[in-house]
């Protein structure tokens, strides 16, 4: 009974029932759009997860961690003293050798000259703070000597057992400006040292003077800044940390007279060097040319680690007004 109830059922819906061959048809076409829309569906899941990723920072291996680049370009940094020396002692004159060192708010300018004439060396500092005594032992002179219109502290301080002596003037010149003179000269007479110390401050200008720089780097290690210029040295040193002296710089010379050197054998710009690399320093010598120099980090962790490339790099930046 129920069989007949079926077969009636069937019997009654056969016209509404669809073409079998459209059917199978779509059930065949079927089946590729079903793969298509599943694989759609897999890579739109994958650029997810690709995106979601992204925005996650990725750790890599210190060997994978792609490397910044070590060097930028030194740029033109002048070195300027506010004043001008109109009177140097005459070696100063006739054999200059001078030298800058800086830091903020900080210029000093020496002139060194090897007992030409007596005197060793005269310096003239500028500061916009007040400047620290370098000599506790020495002491001032009365009275107070005058100095471009202000009263200027005297130090006199001579060494016997090194038959030479040192004479500093400083004042106060202006707001926000201290300047401080300096002479070194031989012998132990009270007055040799003084004397010149006093014609530098009273002939000192108000004319800003720009340090000539012989040579200089072209690239320097990034976040670094010039700590000392002068006729025959410049040196760099990290921003960062107490490094702003030299031994923790980057330095450059002049290696006119420097005929051999150590290490291992490079190329910089056509000419022969010599790099030699410990656990604490690097060092590169052109003979004749130029020598470079830089701690590692085993000094500092601020200290930039330099390649051998690197190293070769700051060598072929050096500009010698010599020529090379």
């Amino acid at each position: 009974m129920i069989d007949d109830e079926l077969r009636q059922m069937f019997t009654e819906r056969e016209p509404f029932a669809p073409d079998a061959d459209r059917t199978t048809g779509r059930i065949l076409r079927g089946i590729p759009v079903r793969r298509q829309r599943t694989r759609r569906r897999q890579a739109v899941a994958a650029l997810a997860v690709l995106a979601a990723l992204a925005t996650v920072p990725v750790l890599l291996d210190e060997d994978d961690t792609p490397r910044q680049e070590a060097l930028v370009a030194a740029g033109d940094t002048a070195v300027t003293l506010p004043v001008t020396p109109k009177w140097l002692p005459e070696a100063a004159v006739t054999r200059t050798f001078a030298d800058a060192v800086l830091s903020e708010g900080m210029r000093a300018i020496s002139y060194e000259f090897g007992g030409a004439g007596g005197i060793l060396a005269v310096q003239v500092h500028s500061s916009t703070r007040p400047p620290t005594r370098e000599s506790p032992s020495a002491t001032p002179t009365e009275p107070r000597v005058p100095v471009r219109g202000q009263l200027a502290t005297e130090f006199e301080s001579i060494d016997r057992s090194h038959e030479d002596q040192s004479c500093t003037l400083a004042w106060q010149d202006r707001p926000q400006l201290w300047l401080t003179v300096f002479v070194r000269a031989e012998g132990v007479t009270p007055g040799v040292a003084c004397a010149p110390a006093r014609q530098v401050a009273q002939g000192l200008v108000d004319r800003p003077m720009e340090l000539d720089r012989p040579i200089r780097f072209g690239l320097v290690p990034r976040d670094y800044v010039l700590v000392q210029a002068g006729t025959n040295i410049e040196a760099w040193c990290p921003r960062a940390g107490d490094n702003q002296h030299t031994p923790r710089c980057v330095q450059v010379r002049d290696a006119a007279h420097t005929l051999a050197a150590n290490g291992h054998r490079v190329i910089v710009r056509g000419q022969i060097g010599w790099l030699n690399r410990t656990a604490t320093e690097v060092q590169l010598v052109v003979p004749g040319y130029v020598e470079v120099q830089t701690p590692t980090p085993a000094v500092d962790p601020a200290i930039a680690a330099l390649t051998d490339d690197d190293v070769i790099r700051l060598a072929e930046s050096v500009s010698l007004a010599r020529g090379w």
